[in-house]
């Protein structure tokens, strides 16, 4: 092996990563060992949960199931401290309620793990990350929604937020607008992670930016997409008054409710009105006859 020229060395450590690779993420052979092996590494991760949450002092809470209704694995939940108590108190349902619904759903989708990771779930998945990183950092207890074609204006200098880290090789735009299964799995896995999230900005940097935009603009450039035009955009409009109402247009005042039973009286009236004329004209054109 110590002779080896550079080429045999890289084949050698290629097929080496591959191995690795295989051993994370490859199928196992059969249902008794998917679920040994899930219940050998939730185990660890139970451990290292727990360990977290003592050393950082926060809470967690993890569902595991199986996907289909012939696996062995035992559905399950683990959670740190009192935080099972959350189901309780605020859902009333018992954890084990939580498990069984989530081990239902799972099963009725029977989907296999290249329609899981099909482009329209994990547009979703990407639309729901983004979504919900966004309310997390922007703190306003609003649904705010993205806008990625006045992102720099409507986002970074309103909201003082900045999503960064989105991965190079993907068009920063709406998923809604990637039709590649890579480039938007690239994304899921780069939001999934942590790689691409959320920061808030300080005043320096608001400051900052902001002048970077009014710079652009002198220099004659469009920042984001203008708006549309008005519909009556270059029409001589009236003069307004202090309502808001066109001057020497007269302003309807709402009717009250002797008035509005005072209209339907009237129309009542008219109808039978008409009723009976048209009843008269038909008598008189069978005299005639």
């Amino acid at each position: 092996m110590q002779d080896l020229d550079p080429l045999q060395a890289q084949r050698y450590i290629d097929e080496l990563v591959e191995h690795r690779e295989l051993q994370k993420q490859g199928m196992r052979a059969n249902n008794t060992a998917a679920a040994k092996d899930m219940y050998n590494t939730l185990g660890n991760a139970f451990k290292s949960l727990d360990n977290l949450m003592v050393r950082t002092g926060g809470y967690a809470i993890v569902f595991v199931t199986h996907g289909h209704v012939n696996d062995t694995a035992m559905p399950t939940w683990h959670g740190t401290h009192n935080t099972m108590d959350f189901f309780k108190d605020v859902l009333d349902l018992a954890p084990d309620d939580v498990c069984r619904k989530f081990e239902q759903w799972a099963c009725t989708r029977d989907q296999n793990l290249l329609q899981r990771d099909s482009l329209e779930n994990v547009r979703r998945a990407c639309i729901r990350l983004i979504k919900s990183g966004l309310g997390v950092a922007g703190k306003s207890g609003k649904d705010v929604s993205m806008n990625y074609d006045n992102y720099d204006t409507v986002i970074v200098k309103n909201l003082h937020i900045k999503l960064v880290g989105w991965p190079k090789d993907v068009p920063f735009s709406s998923p809604s607008k990637i039709y590649t299964i890579a480039e938007m799995r690239t994304l899921r896995d780069a939001l999934k992670y942590g790689d691409c999230h959320w920061v808030t900005l300080s005043a320096k940097e608001v400051a900052k930016h902001s002048k970077s935009l009014t710079t652009h603009c002198q220099a004659g450039e469009t920042i984001g997409k203008p708006r549309a035009p008005h519909f009556d955009r270059g029409k001589k409009q009236g003069k307004r008054n202090t309502n808001g109402k066109e001057k020497g247009r007269q302003s309807k005042k709402p009717r009250t409710g002797n008035q509005q039973k005072q209209r339907a009286d009237t129309n009542v009236a008219s109808a039978a009105a008409e009723g009976r004329n048209d009843e008269n004209e038909e008598d008189e054109s069978e005299d005639e006859d």
